[in-house]
């Protein structure tokens, strides 16, 4: 990258610093913040044109990514960003004046693992070489984890599992793998099954199926009782938009468009308030309940939240893209909404004295409802239609012409004042709460009971 190239609409390349097997690394400045101060911009740029090889690329930095919030957890130094732009992923990192890391630390050649040159048992804590440097935290980690460094049998990287007097190769421990199953790349997030029933309906909003169902799902201990409940989501091909013979689109959703999404975990319902405030400390909404949504979050306290989440957690939480959020949401199917043609208030919460379809009028209740009160989609998701509008990530953007088609967050060119947001709220018409429809507000400035947010954690896995 040229010095003056911006990404994100934010970090404002200053010179490179230097490159790696994973890419390169430049020195940027925050336009977002106060002093614009100095920050380090990595970014995965593979050899290769394969995408098979950049896929695997592009997840060993997101494994690299992980470890720096686990590390910035147990200090004052988290990770500040991490984001897809252009098919690339970038991690940033604070910018901290001093010497470079071989410079800090010159290992000892000899008797060392995976031909990295690491001594196998590195200097002592009290050293003052190790604790003048934050950075110098990652080598004694994978260090003394039985770890010597990446190892780049077709670009896998080892978690280092085996013990290293097990007498195996890190490519062997591969190799010997059981095959047919997914296997994270960083193991420890178990999860649990959980049953739930599907429905679908008419035109005239009767329901004419019922199917059971079940999903994983992940709960992140958030304390005091409270916990985030995150639905795991199958990979998978869908067309993005609506088609031009749906009841109520506009030209923001079009054209449609096929997408490829990754895996991801997303939140099982919106976040709730007593979720919010366990991270935050307060709690912003106008319907008081700690199943209710919160509500009156503006997309700068939607990211921040998600920031906060990350370092209590020691995991990686973000909005969801656009298309992450739509893919979630219809659930395999192409209808105007998950459970079919139309829906009704016995499914969701909106403005429900107008009508969509051939359904019967409902009630409009003017108030969020507790989460989870009404039948989830077929990945096991709450509230997709209704409730609150949540945001997404990306930048506002008219249509989607030039639309990346990898599930990505959009967010070069556009408008980065603005965000979009999705599933309708409680106060919408029932038009507006459909899979497909979209539309933005400022990210910061005046925010109304209608907006809540709903988080995807960010779980690299081999495949």
């Amino acid at each position: 990258m040229q010095a003056g190239t911006t990404l994100r609409n934010r970090y404002r390349i200053l010179q490179k610093l230097g490159s790696d097997c994973f890419g390169d690394t430049y020195l940027a400045q925050d336009c977002q913040k106060p002093g614009k101060p100095r920050c380090v911009v990595k970014q995965i740029k593979p050899k290769t044109n394969d995408p098979e090889a950049m896929l695997r690329g592009k997840r060993l930095l997101e494994a690299e990514a992980k470890t720096f919030y686990k590390l910035g957890n147990q200090s004052d130094r988290p990770p500040l960003d991490s984001f897809i732009e252009g098919g690339q992923f970038y991690l940033v990192r604070e910018f901290i004046e001093g010497l470079d890391l071989g410079e800090e630390i010159t290992p000892r050649r000899g008797g060392s693992d995976a031909g990295s040159g690491l001594v196998s048992t590195p200097p002592p804590l009290a050293s003052p070489t190790l604790t003048k440097r934050r950075s110098v935290l990652l080598w004694l980690v994978l260090g003394w984890m039985g770890f010597a460094g990446p190892v780049f049998g077709k670009g896998f990287w080892d978690g280092g599992t085996a013990s290293r007097d097990s007498g195996e190769s890190p490519e062997a421990r591969r190799n010997n793998r059981p095959r047919g199953r997914v296997e994270p790349i960083i193991a420890g997030y178990a999860t649990t099954t959980f049953s739930f029933t599907t429905v679908k309906v008419n035109r005239e909003g009767e329901i004419i199926e019922r199917v059971r169902a079940e999903a994983q799902v992940l709960a992140e201990n958030l304390g005091n009782g409270v916990s985030l409940e995150m639905v795991s989501i199958p990979g998978g091909s869908f067309m993005m938009g609506s088609p031009e013979d749906e009841e109520g689109r506009n030209d923001y959703e079009s054209p449609q468009h096929r997408v490829n999404v990754p895996a991801f975990f997303l939140g099982k319902h919106p976040v709730t308030q007593a979720q919010y405030e366990a991270v935050m400390g307060e709690n912003p909404s106008g319907f008081p309940g700690a199943k209710r949504p919160v509500e009156t979050v503006s997309w700068n306290q939607a990211t921040e939240f998600c920031r906060r989440l990350s370092q209590k957690t020691g995991k990686i939480y973000r909005l969801p893209s656009e298309a992450e959020w739509e893919y979630a949401c219809r659930a395999g199917t192409t209808t105007a909404f998950h459970f079919g043609p139309t829906i009704t208030t016995d499914l969701a919460n909106y403005w429900g004295t107008s009508t969509y379809a051939s359904e019967p009028e409902g009630v409009y209740r003017q108030k969020t409802t507790d989460v989870g009160s009404f039948p989830p989609n077929a990945f096991g998701l709450y509230d997709m239609h209704g409730n609150v509008s949540e945001w997404c990530q990306d930048v506002w953007h008219f249509n989607y012409n030039g639309a990346p088609s990898d599930g990505s967050a959009w967010e070069s060119g556009g408008d980065s004042s603005r965000r979009p947001l999705r599933g309708g709220s409680w106060g919408n018409y029932p038009g507006y709460c459909r899979s497909a429809y979209r539309f933005w507000d400022d990210a910061e400035g005046y925010v109304d009971a209608f907006r809540g947010l709903r988080v995807v954690l960010w779980m690299p896995q081999e495949v």
